[in-house]
């Protein structure tokens, strides 16, 4: 089964695979490809209600980069990425195909570096607190401005569809490898992405939600002899609207976040790492805050089987997740 996200972002990936009349030195090609192979045991089944279903998913991914100069600091970076998933316990009775194939753009910007001010325009990274609050690729305008050991970092993009998202991020680097850092961002839904997020007990009402959501926070990377401290934390706050059959229903935001690890290496070929992560959650209905911890297209590789959305047996491109794995809190 062929899924084409975007015809655009198609006809794009065709025009990088056509050869071009250029030496090699203008026109800087290259393909990146990976064989991943997961195996994950007792996922929810809807059928059996039961934590019992294995998955084992083969995934292919062939990705043609190009890299311009047109000009002194001036840089174009494109890259397209042709995804083959084949999974080999799909079952016939509940899911149409057992593969799946997939093309579409991953990165297409314009990089202008003006000396004190560094400016990426496109379809490019958007993280957010490392990934803990956005991680996607949007199109955006990121503007980058350093002084000695200081860097102002401010982002404004598109996610998921269409919902506006802005960071501003404060950087200090006390030394190599080691940081501090101040940051702040916003995010309006424009699509109902928190009422998608509700229990599905809650879904036959027909919600839908609007409201703007604020983070500010820190980040540190500092070494503490031969390990290294890093820590994220994000407190949260907003306001959020939710429609449904049965009027409206209005909630204030209060929430935190808080990552932090501490890692050595352990000889020359091995390393290790403490950590702890810890996001509220909500069990109150009735006092009108929402207290869980939310984030727009996050990802968080802390504790996989807590935040893996399809592990609850959601769609893996929910736009909302919970920091806690649901809205009440790890289960």
């Amino acid at each position: 089964m062929i899924n084409v996200r975007n015809q655009q972002r198609l006809i794009i990936f065709l025009l990088l695979l056509c050869p071009c009349r250029t030496s090699a030195a203008d026109l800087p090609l290259a393909i990146i490809a990976t064989n991943s192979f997961y195996s994950q045991n007792n996922y929810f089944d809807r059928v059996s209600n039961r934590f019992e279903r294995d998955r084992r998913i083969n995934l292919l991914t062939i990705a043609p980069t190009l890299t311009l100069s047109p000009a002194r600091d001036t840089l174009i970076y494109i890259r397209g990425d042709l995804e083959w998933e084949y999974e080999l316990d799909a079952d016939p009775k509940t899911e149409n195909t057992a593969d799946s194939l997939e093309t579409f753009m991953t990165s297409a910007y314009l990089n202008v570096d003006l000396q004190a001010v560094q400016m990426i325009a496109g379809l490019q990274p958007f993280l957010i607190a490392r990934g803990l609050i956005t991680a996607d690729d949007a199109v955006a305008v990121t503007f980058i401005g350093d002084h000695d050991r200081w860097s102002l970092i401010g982002q404004f993009g598109r996610i998921m569809q269409d919902s506006p998202m802005a960071a501003l991020t404060l950087d200090y680097e006390p030394g190599p490898f080691e940081r501090l850092a101040l940051f702040s961002a916003w995010f309006r839904d424009n699509e109902d992405a928190l009422a998608t997020t509700l229990p599905d007990s809650l879904q036959i009402l027909a919600p839908t939600s609007e409201g703007e959501l604020w983070w500010v926070g820190a980040m540190t990377d500092l070494f503490l002899g031969q390990a290294l401290l890093s820590l994220t934390a994000a407190y949260q706050f907003g306001e959020v609207n939710f429609h449904h059959l049965l009027g409206q229903t209005r909630r204030d935001v209060r929430a935190y976040m808080v990552d932090i690890s501490l890692s050595v290496n352990v000889g020359r070929r091995m390393s290790g790492e403490l950590f702890l992560f810890a996001a509220s959650g909500d069990d109150d209905d009735s006092d009108g805050v929402l207290r869980a911890f939310c984030s727009p297209m996050a990802f968080n590789p802390r504790a996989q089987i807590f935040f893996d959305p399809e592990w609850l047996d959601r769609d893996t491109e929910s736009v909302m997740t919970y920091g806690g794995g649901g809205i009440r809190g790890a289960v």
